[in-house]
């Protein structure tokens, strides 16, 4: 006798379907299998089994299905389903991509950076907080003090300290920040250039002082007077000096 087959269609509410194609008997199977709505009852060496559409994942029970998010991340190694969504993450010593799927080398372990680390075109790049700067070492951050420094043009830092720099053919003032453009005078020539405008300013004083000096000594001077009996008159010859050739007071 040819057994008789059947075929028999559930359309469910997921837009799934319960597919049995089997014999009386298997039928009989499929339904005390009880597998749920949208879930498919197959025979498999003369047992029912329950299976899922293309998306879901069998339970542990055996008859229910899930919702297999990961199914359409096509993560590269790792996925897992957090809060209703697929997270791809990677094994030890990689890390994900930018573009959430793929894993690399995680060269960031060997880098040793002393703050942060990230991967950019393959390679490992130090990066420090804000207001700090990356060392010559690329791998430890120092303080910025050049934000402090406040110099007027650029500005180094030089065993953790900050130095203003100027541009070519200018000078660092005094201030220790703002530039000056020609040539810096040493501290002689600024001594002398200080004097020298004291001297002029003074000049009319001393000449004034010398002038009323002059005209007091020559008032007590002693003058050389004889009598000139040719002429009958009294002349003065000058300031008398005595054997030394020196002015008598």
């Amino acid at each position: 006798m040819v057994a008789m087959y059947s075929l028999i269609i559930k359309i469910c509410v997921y837009g799934f379907a319960i597919c049995i194609v089997t014999s009386t008997d298997s039928l009989t199977l499929c339904f005390e299998k009880n597998c749920y709505s949208f879930i498919y009852c197959d025979l498999v060496d003369g047992k029912a089994v329950c299976s899922c559409p293309y998306g879901y994942n069998l339970q542990a029970d055996n008859r229910s299905c899930v919702y297999d998010w990961c199914s359409w991340k096509s993560c590269e190694y790792i996925c897992e389903v957090i809060s209703d969504q697929a997270i791809c993450s990677c094994p030890n010593g990689l890390y994900l991509q930018a573009d959430g799927i793929t894993c690399s080398v995680d060269y960031c372990k060997e880098k040793s950076c002393e703050y942060n680390c990230e991967m950019a075109f393959g390679q490992a790049v130090c990066s420090c907080p804000y207001g700090s700067f990356l060392q010559a070492d690329g791998r430890s951050c120092s303080f910025d003090y050049c934000k402090e420094k406040n110099c007027e043009y650029s500005c180094e830092m030089v065993s953790d300290q900050a130095v203003c720099l100027c541009p070519y053919g200018s000078f660092l003032q005094d201030d220790d920040k703002s530039c000056s453009f020609g040539k810096k005078l040493s501290a002689g020539s600024i001594v002398l250039i200080v004097f020298g405008v004291a001297f002029i300013s003074f000049l009319p004083f001393f000449f004034v002082i010398f002038y009323h000096y002059n005209k007091r000594f020559n008032k007590l001077a002693p003058t050389i007077v004889r009598f000139d009996a040719e002429t009958q008159s009294t002349v003065v010859q000058g300031l008398a000096r005595n054997q030394y050739g020196n002015v008598d007071i």
